[in-house]
């Protein structure tokens, strides 16, 4: 084992690496000789050698392991970034569709956490397992495909939250009505069916 953290590569975004096919000069001297130790190990030696490398380097560079975690959590709602990856106009075929999917849960986490004591158990149930999954794997590599399983669980999420406690008006847009006071009485009726629920 090393005698200290290896330093974090700059410019890098902590996307999964298979070690043989880092090119030596990309790597540092410590991490060069730390896997020419690896290479006498068999697989499970190498993962518990691994494992205590990685912890010793998120306990030394906490704010790389957070920047880290920032971009597996890019990589899985939109793909994006990954190191030594030029981007390509295919990149937007991912952030497209997934920046509906993403607008869709932040504006309804607000009214799920607000109504919970009325929303099916079945559904805070799913949306916690989703959690869990999702927010584990962002702590270590994430790729889109880890979102592919969750995305039924969303759009019924999604849909149940809609049909349940989203009213559409046809009144809301009235010609002889200003729109100031159309938005102000729509918020105070959102208001007052929160207090009754």
């Amino acid at each position: 084992m090393t005698s200290r953290p290896f330093p974090p590569y700059e410019g890098k975004f902590g996307d999964w690496r298979i070690a043989e096919r880092i090119k030596p000069e990309q790597q540092h001297k410590e991490r060069q000789e730390f896997f020419r130790r690896l290479d006498n190990l068999d697989r499970l030696k190498q993962d518990e050698m691994l494992k205590k490398e990685a912890i010793r380097n998120i306990k030394k560079y906490p704010r790389k392991y957070f920047l880290n975690w920032l971009a597996n959590l890019g990589r899985t709602f939109f793909s994006y970034p990954y190191s030594n990856t030029p981007q390509t106009l295919n990149t937007y075929l991912t952030i497209f569709p997934n920046m509906f999917i993403t607008v869709f849960l932040i504006l309804f986490i607000v009214p799920t956490l607000r109504l919970r004591k009325i929303i099916s158990a079945v559904i805070l149930f799913l949306l916690m397992m989703v959690g869990i999954y999702l927010g584990g794997t962002s702590l270590l590599s994430a790729e889109i495909r880890i979102l592919f399983p969750v995305l039924p669980i969303f759009c019924l999420w999604f849909t149940y939250i809609i049909a349940h406690f989203i009213q559409i008006d046809h009144k809301i847009i009235s010609l002889n009505e200003p729109a100031e006071s159309v938005l102000k009485r729509n918020v105070l009726e959102l208001t007052a069916s929160e207090r009754i629920c």
